[in-house]
């Protein structure tokens, strides 16, 4: 099992439960209930959580996680409250970036089967990290209230409410020439069947669905 590293792990690890500053030991004062996070565990798996309490409901101790972040690069801690339970500590410091962007793109190319919504991510910090949260967020259920995955299939369209539905539907007999799906947030893509012989025991067929960039209409001059 390799081992993702980022520089900002070298540095220090404020949120194993052995701080370095008293400030890590301070539960988090700025998360509110709406405040969702991403996990990345030292195998480089990706994880969302719609909560910190989601978040740590899923933990045993301080430190069993390389890295929490927040829609805005915030880093947290996991620590233990006085009561010996296990919450999120003050953020004290922002996630590396540069070491996110690549653990990303390694487990994603290695794994597709578990991340199979293939984006362009953008470069402004900003921008990337938006993405990068809805792509995880529509992978593991969840998404906009309201809005729906539509698959376009033979002139005909059909909704669904999860990934997972639709990627058991266009696992069927269908033939996927020409076929594209929109999602939630409004992203097309394509999708395409893939057979991974050496992995039986995930399913030998899974489903990638690359982005196909959407052209703006050009403005015509007044």
């Amino acid at each position: 099992m390799w081992k993702l590293l980022s520089p900002l792990v070298a540095r220090r690890t404020p949120w194993i439960d052995t701080p370095t500053s008293t400030e890590s030991h301070v539960p988090a004062q700025n998360v509110t209930d709406d405040t969702d996070f991403i996990t990345v565990d030292d195998g480089g798996t990706f994880t969302y959580y719609p909560s910190a309490g989601a978040l740590c409901q899923d933990f045993e101790y301080a430190g069993q996680t390389e890295a929490i972040i927040d829609r805005d690069a915030n880093h947290y801690p996991l620590i233990l409250d006085e009561n010996r339970r296990i919450t999120l500590g003050r953020s004290i410091e922002k996630a590396d970036l540069s070491w996110l962007r690549r653990a990303w793109n390694e487990i994603q190319e290695t794994t597709p089967h578990l991340y199979p919504l293939l984006r362009e991510l953008p470069d402004p910090d900003p921008a990337f990290m938006a993405s990068l949260f809805e792509i995880l967020e529509l992978t593991a259920g969840y998404g906009p209230a309201g809005q729906l995955w539509t698959v376009t299939l033979h002139g005909r369209d059909t909704r669904l409410e999860l990934l997972s539905e639709l990627t058991a539907l266009l696992l069927g007999p269908i033939d996927l020439a020409g076929a594209a799906v929109e999602d939630p947030y409004g992203h097309v893509y394509r999708p395409t069947r893939l057979d991974r012989r050496g992995l039986a025991f995930i399913g030998r067929h899974h489903i990638v669905y690359t982005e196909i960039p959407v052209m703006k209409p050009l403005r015509r001059p007044l």
